[in-house]
C-alpha cells in the first residue's frame, strides 16, 4: 500500500518536470513586508465571522500567518509553522506526533481546538482532536493561516472551545507553472515536493502536486533508538473556475499514506505483565471537496460546500476505518445598511468500523453518527 502512494507522488513529480511551460505566468503574491502598519490592520480575514473583514474590525484575538511568514520561518509542515503563533501551545511528541492547543490544556489528544483546511474540518471523532501527521500540503500553496485564540463554537462547532485554526490555500490561478523542492537534514530527514499548474478551459485553472518525506527515529530517553521513524507520501489536485453569472467553483482532492513507527507498551499475562515492543502503524486515506458560491449582489453572497473523507488506521493494537460525509450552506447579507447577517445550516454523517483486540474493547465497534446544525449571527452597527 505504501508503495502505491509513493508511486502517486512520484508521478506528480514527473509530470511537473515534463511540463514545458504554463499558459500564464504566476500571479505576483502580495508582499506584506511592503505594507504599513495601517495597511496590515486592513488585511482581510474570514474565520472570525465567516465573512471577509479586516483584522482591526474583527472582535476576537486573531493572528494571521501569511505565506511570506511561513517561507521566512523555514517551517516544513503546518505544525512547525504554528510554533510562531503567539498564544498557541505547540509540542512535538515524536517524529510524526504533535500536541497543539490554545489557552493551555495541551496534550497529544487535545480536543478543544477546531482545525480546518479550506473549510474542511480535519478533526477525528475518535477523540474529537486532530492527528496532525495525516494532514499536510505544500506550504508554498498556503495563502494564509488564520488563528483565533478564544471560543468560536457559535459559528464553527463544538470543538472550537479554545480556538479556531483555518488553513486557506491559494487559488489555482496563483500557482501556475512548475515548482520543485527537495531537502535533506539531520535526523535522516529527506523531503521532496513537486507541483504543476495550468489552465482548464477559458475561465479555469488547476494544479497537481505530490509530496514525500522520511524522518528517522528520534533518540529515546535512555539514549537508544526511539523506533518512531516516519515515512509519508501524498498527492492531490485543485481546480478553480468561474462561471458567466459570477459563479465560483472549486474542486480539490488528495490521497495519502504513511508508515509510522513507535515503541508501545503491550500487556501480557505473565510477569512483568507488560513489555515494550516496536510497532508499525499504517495510515492512509482520501478526500474530495467541492464548493460553489455566487454573489447575488454586493451585499448578498451564498456558498455551498461539501466533502467526503475516508481514513484507515491500523496497527497491532487497533484498526479503525472511518467515512465522513459533510454538507454546509451559508449566506452573508446586509440588511438596512446596519445589520450584517451570517446564517447557515449543515449536516454530517460519520461511520466507523473498529477492529477490537485483546488490548482495546469498544461497546459498539461499528457505529454511525448523524449531526445536523444551524447558526445565526447578526452584527449591528450603531
Amino acid at each position: 500500500m505504501m508503495r502505491y502512494y509513493i508511486a502517486v507522488a512520484s508521478l506528480f513529480a514527473a509530470a511537473s518536470v515534463l511540463g514545458i511551460s504554463p499558459a500564464h505566468a504566476s500571479a505576483r503574491a502580495l508582499d506584506y513586508t511592503e505594507l504599513s502598519l495601517e495597511q496590515l490592520m486592513q488585511v482581510e480575514i474570514t474565520s472570525v465571522a465567516k465573512r471577509p473583514a479586516s483584522v482591526l474590525d474583527s472582535p476576537a484575538a486573531v493572528y494571521v500567518l501569511t505565506n511570506e511568514d511561513i517561507r521566512r520561518s523555514g517551517a516544513r509542515s503546518i505544525p512547525e509553522a504554528l510554533r510562531f503563533v503567539p498564544g498557541l501551545n505547540v509540542a512535538r511528541t515524536s517524529s510524526s506526533g504533535w500536541a497543539i492547543s490554545a489557552r493551555g490544556d495541551n496534550s497529544s489528544f487535545a480536543n478543544k481546538l477546531q482545525v480546518m483546511i479550506d473549510g474542511r474540518s480535519i478533526y477525528t471523532p475518535l477523540f474529537s482532536g486532530v492527528f496532525w501527521d495525516r494532514h499536510d500540503t505544500l506550504l508554498e500553496d498556503i495563502e494564509r493561516i488564520e488563528i483565533i485564540r478564544g471560543p468560536g463554537a457559535s459559528l464553527w462547532g463544538a470543538n472550537a472551545v479554545n480556538g479556531v485554526i483555518n488553513v486557506i490555500t491559494k487559488n489555482a490561478k496563483d500557482t501556475q507553472g512548475t515548482y520543485l523542492s527537495a531537502g535533506y537534514g539531520t535526523g535522516d530527514e529527506v523531503q521532496g515536493s513537486a507541483r504543476y499548474g495550468g489552465t482548464a478551459g477559458r475561465n479555469g485553472h488547476y494544479r497537481v502536486y505530490g509530496k514525500a518525506l522520511y524522518e528517522g527515529a528520534e533518540q529515546a530517553i535512555d539514549g537508544g533508538d526511539g523506533a518512531d521513524d516516519w515515512l509519508s507520501a501524498r498527492g492531490g489536485f485543485r481546480v478553480d473556475a468561474t462561471g458567466p453569472e459570477g459563479d465560483v467553483w472549486q474542486l480539490q482532492g488528495a490521497s495519502f499514506g504513511s508508515e509510522v513507527g513507535s515503541a508501545g507498551i503491550l500487556p501480557s499475562l505473565s510477569a512483568p505483565y507488560s513489555s515494550t515492543q516496536e510497532l508499525e502503524t499504517d495510515v492512509y486515506g482520501q478526500y474530495a471537496l467541492a464548493s460553489w458560491s455566487r454573489e447575488l449582489s454586493e451585499t448578498n453572497k451564498i456558498e455551498v460546500r461539501g466533502y467526503v473523507q475516508r481514513t484507515t488506521f491500523e496497527d497491532d493494537r487497533l484498526r479503525e476505518e472511518r467515512n465522513i460525509i459533510d454538507l454546509e450552506a451559508d449566506q452573508n447579507l446586509t440588511v438596512a445598511d446596519r445589520h450584517q447577517i451570517v446564517w447557515g445550516i449543515g449536516a454530517r454523517y460519520s461511520n466507523d468500523n473498529i477492529r477490537e483486540t485483546d488490548i482495546y474493547r469498544f461497546g459498539d465497534a461499528d457505529d454511525s453518527q448523524y449531526l445536523v446544525n444551524g447558526f445565526f449571527q447578526d452584527t449591528m452597527s450603531f
